[in-house]
């Protein structure tokens, strides 16, 4: 994101308002993918976790708190988007 802090600081110097909200959009979108890809991972962690052979007690708590962080990957990307 420091290229978004850049671009978007030179844009808003430049009293180009409308480029720092495009520049942000394009990065909340770019940002979203890996979000979107990393939230079916956590999602889906118990699974994969005794698709690796790990003890199942251990799988299923740590599934269930990978989902409980799912809605923090979200809001910590728009976080670093938005500052």
């Amino acid at each position: 994101c420091s290229a978004l802090n850049t671009i978007a600081s030179q844009a808003y110097g430049a009293k180009e308002y409308k480029t720092v909200g495009v520049v942000a959009q394009r990065a909340l979108l770019i940002s979203s993918i890996p979000c979107a890809v990393s939230s079916v991972l956590w999602w889906e962690g118990e699974h994969i976790l005794r698709l690796l052979r790990q003890d199942p007690i251990l799988a299923e708590k740590a599934g269930l708190y990978m989902k409980y962080l799912i809605p923090s990957l979200w809001f910590n990307m728009f976080q670093v988007v938005t500052r």
